[in-house]
């Protein structure tokens, strides 16, 4: 079996994935910016779930009230409020980053922020700061 050099040494990946991927994936090692936008509008705009399994993805509980901008969660999923309009989209960090992707349904555009800060990251000022530059009038 192949082993992979991680922050904690020598890691065996299929049995031991989880010592490798903690906190990677702000490096860019498991995936990046682009590819998760791709992703989210994929998930978002239905091209990977049929119609009821879309319907069961948005039933929304409300959100816990610690996560800046989320208004309810749901399948896997999240909602949130940014530029007084809902968004889709899942958020996650480590000690070692952060990220965020946010699917805006009314403008059909989706950002992804995935930064290598921790816990005084920035992701959710940045995604609907950007989120809000491409959905701009022309």
């Amino acid at each position: 079996m192949a082993t992979a050099l991680s922050s904690i040494g020598l890691v065996a990946p299929l049995t031991r994935m989880a010592d490798l991927t903690i906190g990677n994936s702000a490096f860019g090692l498991l995936s990046n910016a682009p590819t998760i936008a791709r992703w989210g509008r994929a998930l978002f705009t239905g091209d990977l779930l049929s119609g009821e399994t879309q319907q069961a993805l948005r039933e929304l509980v409300p959100a816990a009230g610690n996560i800046p901008g989320e208004t309810g969660a749901g399948l896997g999923i999240r909602s949130y409020q940014y530029l007084e309009r809902t968004q889709f989209g899942h958020s996650g960090g480590s000690a070692m980053g952060s990220s965020l992707m946010l699917h805006d349904p009314d403008t059909g555009v989706t950002v992804a922020v995935v930064m290598n800060q921790g816990s005084n990251a920035d992701h959710f000022v940045l995604a609907p700061l950007l989120l809000d530059i491409a959905t701009r009038p022309q």
